[in-house]
């Protein structure tokens, strides 16, 4: 037993010396390096300095073109920009590669709506579910879309969807929305207006 508890001591470090060469070693792969690209881009978003993001993102994809953070992050920015057909096939892998993430879908929709695609835009919106965190986002921008197209119903019913998973300080701005779509319905269809009583 006593010879065993040096052993004991001296294992440890050892691995810990593994572990950080690992992690030495990956960050010197391609993948590694990519990684750091968007960790450095993102800085470079952070303090608004979008080529330097730009630049970083696109040298991150050279060296791991199927990066999903890596081309979600770059499509957004380009979204954010207006340059919807440099950000839609970025946009498209990177939900191809993480079907599950739905800020990317929220995001390649605008894409694909401005694209004038609204269908495809719809069905990435309709698709993200009640508990995920865009999921007022999704509502707002479908109530939106049915506004735009004069479905005043649907808009009402995508804003209360909304209102019913925002937080409280969310919600206010979405609550007077749903008034002023409610008030623009009854507007637009005087016969359910409430009308006064006969005398």
């Amino acid at each position: 037993m006593a010879n065993l508890i040096p052993w004991l001591f001296i294992i440890p470090p050892a691995l810990v010396t593994i572990v950080a060469l690992a992690t030495v070693l990956v960050a010197r792969t391609p993948r590694g390096r990519a990684r750091d690209c968007l960790r450095r881009g993102g800085q470079h978003l952070h303090r608004k300095e979008l080529d330097d993001a730009e630049a970083l993102f696109r040298q991150g994809l050279a060296l791991d073109p199927d990066n999903g953070p890596l081309l979600g992050t770059l499509g957004s920015l380009l979204v954010a920009q207006d340059r919807f057909a440099d950000a839609l096939p970025l946009l498209d892998k990177a939900a191809t590669l993480q079907p599950r993430d739905m800020p990317i879908r929220l995001v390649l929709g605008r894409c694909l709506l401005a694209l004038d695609q609204p269908e495809k835009a719809l069905a990435h919106w309709t698709a993200i579910p009640p508990d995920d965190t865009v999921y007022v986002d999704a509502q707002g921008l479908l109530a939106n879309h049915a506004e735009d197209q004069q479905r005043l119903h649907d808009a009402i019913q995508h804003l209360q969807n909304a209102i019913a998973k925002a937080a409280v300080h969310d919600a206010r701005p979405l609550k007077k929305e749903l008034k002023r779509v409610q008030d623009a319905s009854l507007t637009a269809h005087p016969a359910l207006t409430p009308q006064p009583p006969l005398p």
